[in-house]
Formats: structure tokens, C-alpha cells, sequence
């Protein structure tokens, strides 16, 4: 889906790639986009995957006008449409969400592993990005393979599961009840318990992260961001970043059109640097 575009914007310069990638006997839908010129395999090339998986919500990949200046520095984007998702139907939410959900993490994790054998990147190369209930998403993935990622963006991420869930006062509790289970239930909590990303948190090497939060967010309160960077930073076994930014908005950040660029900018000025291209910023 097409918005306004940019000044210099050539459509005719880029290109976008279907794909599905076998992951337990379903194809899970990947898309890609890059430059025309750009080469389409290349071990160094730095790839940015985005994804989300839950709430029937789909991923599929629209017109960003921002993206732009990522591709014409050579970065790839993909967006994985993992189950949990609603990009194939009602039927693909079911398939990744209660004692299911584990199945949007091994599609998302399958995909980076799919970008790489088929030489659009490498190990290393690859920028996870996620927001809410795709920063849970990234969180698992950097958790359990942190060696594919060259870094990872958690945008008000939904990543102390568990805690949230046994809170009743919080407005979205019972309502989250049919996504992701009810933790006093004994079966559910043993199911978040095995991915919840605050409660996974284990002495290792980490990939550098940006984590961000909102302190008028009525959906993931900022102190989810904060409590995992707490605690990522007392057990990690690295020095790389991690950078913690709470702004004063709600769940979907800035409004206002400058604002918003300003966003996008911190973010991808993180990105372009994580990758070593920051001397390319113009």
C-alpha cells in the first residue's frame, strides 16, 4: 500500500521479493525489499527484519517513505509473518498464540535463518525490530540466537509477560487473558514461563539493543522497558550498548509528523551505526 513518497523517490529502483519459508510442515509468508542495483547475495550485506505475531494483526510490508533512506544506504528489509498473526486468516492467529505461541518465535527465528542460506545476508548482519507484542517477538529471538543479530530495536515491548498478566489493576489483563494465557492458571504459566523474556534473562552475550517505553502507554507500561534493561544489564556477559529511551507519549509515540521523523530518526541513526555505517549519514 502506497503513501506520498519522497523527493527523488524512483519506485523503479527497488525491488520486492515474496517468499515462504518451511518451518514445521507450514510456509510462513516473508517479504523483502531492496535496490535494484543492490547485489542479491552478499554475506555482509546488513538486513533489517521486522515482525509482530500476534492479535490477528497482519505484518504484511506497506509503502514507508522513512525506509527509503535505509535502502539506498544497501540495507535489505524483510518483514516475517509469523504465526500468531493474521496474515493467512483466522487460523494462522490461532496457530501462534496460547500454548502455541511458541511457534511465532521458531517462524521469526527460521526466517533470519532462511535470509541468510539464501545469501541476502549473514550472521551478525541482521537488525531485529519489534514493537509491543513484536518487541516480545525480537526479545525471544536475541535471547535465544544472539549471535544472528547485529542489533535489536524493542519499541515499548511487551517483555515482563508473566508480571503484567497477574496484575488485574493494569487495563488490558483479562483482555490479554486469550492471547497469551492466564499465568494463575498452573498449565498456562508454565507455557509464558518458558519464553517470557524478563524471566529468560540468563548470563550471556547480548546483542547491542535500543529499548524503548511510554509513559502514558496504556498498553505496555514503561517500566517493562525499564525492569529488562535493569536486569539485562546485572547478568550480560557483553559491553555492547544498551540504550534505554522513555518519552513522554503513548503506545504509537509521537503524533506529530516532525516529531514522529525525529523518532525514526534516533532509531535509525542506532541502526546505521550498529551496522558501521554511520560515516554514510548524510
Amino acid at each position: 500500500r502506497k503513501t506520498t513518497s519522497p523527493p527523488g523517490y524512483d519506485e523503479n529502483d527497488y525491488v520486492v521479493e515474496r517468499m515462504e519459508v518451511p518451518v514445521d510442515g507450514v510456509r510462513v509468508p516473508l517479504t523483502l525489499v531492496r535496490r535494484k542495483d543492490l547485489p542479491a547475495s552478499g554475506s555482509e550485506t546488513p538486513l533489517l527484519l521486522t515482525g509482530y505475531g500476534a492479535y490477528e494483526e497482519s505484518a504484511d510490508m506497506q509503502f514507508d517513505s522513512d525506509l527509503v533512506s535505509l535502502l539506498d544506504r544497501g540495507v535489505v528489509a524483510a518483514s516475517a509473518q509469523v504465526r500468531g498473526g493474521g496474515d493467512l486468516g483466522p487460523g494462522w492467529h490461532d496457530a501462534g498464540r496460547l500454548s502455541r505461541k511458541e511457534n511465532s518465535f521458531r517462524d521469526f527465528l527460521a526466517c533470519a535463518h532462511h535470509l541468510i542460506e539464501r545469501g541476502y545476508t549473514g550472521p551478525g548482519r541482521i537488525a531485529a525490530w519489534g514493537a509491543s507484542a513484536g518487541g516480545l517477538l525480537v526479545a525471544v529471538a536475541a535471547q535465544r540466537e544472539p549471535g544472528l543479530f547485529a542489533s535489536v530495536v524493542l519499541e515499548v515491548p511487551f517483555v515482563d509477560v508473566i508480571n503484567t498478566l497477574l496484575d488485574p489493576g493494569l487495563p488490558l489483563t483479562e483482555h490479554d487473558f486469550d492471547e497469551f494465557g492466564n499465568p494463575s492458571v498452573a498449565a498456562d504459566y508454565h507455557w509464558i514461563r518458558a519464553y517470557c523474556p524478563y524471566d529468560n534473562i540468563r548470563q550471556q552475550a547480548y546483542p547491542p539493543m535500543l529499548v524503548t517505553g511510554a509513559m502514558n502507554d496504556r498498553r505496555v507500561g514503561y517500566w517493562e522497558a525499564l525492569k529488562w534493561a535493569a536486569r539485562l544489564r546485572s547478568m550480560r556477559s557483553d559491553d555492547n550498548p544498551l540504550l534505554v529511551k522513555i518519552d513522554d507519549t503513548g503506545h504509537l509515540g509521537e503524533s506529530g509528523r516532525y516529531e514522529a521523523a525525529k523518532e525514526s530518526a534516533i532509531i535509525y541513526t542506532f541502526l546505521l551505526d550498529m551496522w558501521g555505517l554511520t560515516a554514510d549519514v548524510k
